[in-house]
């Protein structure tokens, strides 16, 4: 009995492994020709200096993936980010103080070859802090909060911006 149910959960892994190899799915950054040429694009793009802290954050970020592709390839791409940050105070005590608060930053982009727009589009990243009784305990929350949303916001804009190299490649 127990031998059957083995060989049950075998034949299933392998019939598993064998869908999914088919789905068409292959990794953006991984070996092969078109990772190979997903990296070499991705290391062409010039991100300019954005304004303000967690706009330098973001840039670094960005920067950092993109300097992983290589950094002597002459730079035929620029990525203009405009990058906005709100801030709204959630959980509402009786006595209408604010215990909580969440940073929207948002970032509108633009990827240029020259004069012309290949990509625009928008993206947005919250992050929540406590507001505590402590004034410098909050403040350190508070960009705390800002880093972590100008870090995703990098991530997820590098990752769109090789999906779309990927694509325009014909991968």
């Amino acid at each position: 009995m127990a031998s059957r149910r083995l060989i049950l959960r075998g034949l299933a892994a392998a019939g598993l492994a064998s869908l999914t190899a088919a789905c068409g799915y292959r990794p953006l950054y991984g070996g092969g020709s078109r990772g190979g040429a997903v990296t070499a694009e991705l290391a062409k793009v010039f991100v300019p200096p954005i304004a303000e802290r967690w706009g330098q954050i973001m840039r670094n970020e960005m920067e950092h993936s993109i300097a992983a592709a290589g950094r002597n390839q002459p730079k035929v791409y620029t990525l203009d980010v405009a990058l906005t940050r709100d801030s709204s105070r959630i959980g509402i005590l009786k006595d209408a103080t604010a215990t909580r608060a969440t940073i929207q930053m948002r970032a509108n982009f633009r990827l240029l070859q020259g004069d012309t727009v290949l990509l625009q589009d928008r993206m947005t990243a919250l992050a929540g802090y406590d507001i505590l009784d402590n004034q410098y305990s909050t403040i350190v929350a508070e960009e705390a909060a800002e880093d972590r949303a100008a870090r995703d916001l990098a991530d997820r804009l590098i990752q769109r911006i090789a999906a779309f190299l990927a694509e325009r490649a014909g991968a």
